[in-house]
């Protein structure tokens, strides 16, 4: 996945510098970079989602919508947080 958010000193960058959007069951975080591409991570805790395939299905309906949404992100580097479970929404709904 060339578009994936890898080392902890850019997940530090980005929580740091980025601008928050939050909603009750997920934080964003938004931090400005290269204009021609967008890269993203998506973070469900095990304290949020204990089951691994739950959270494995909570980051496939994630990555869905931001790939799909990927030109509104250009030139962004996005982190998306699970607080929730998400598990019981639909994927209409989390959209």
């Amino acid at each position: 996945m060339k578009n994936r958010i890898q080392g902890e000193r850019v997940f530090q960058l980005i929580y740091r510098k980025g601008k928050r959007l939050s909603t009750p069951h997920i934080h964003t975080y938004i931090l400005r970079g290269e204009p021609r591409q967008y890269s993203y991570a998506i973070v469900v805790p095990n304290s949020v989602v204990s089951g691994a395939g739950q959270r494995n299905l909570i980051r496939r309906r994630i990555r869905s919508i931001v790939v799909k949404n990927g030109a509104l992100l250009r030139g962004s580097s996005v982190i998306v947080s699970v607080r929730r479970d998400l598990s019981k929404l639909s994927f209409l709904s989390l959209k």
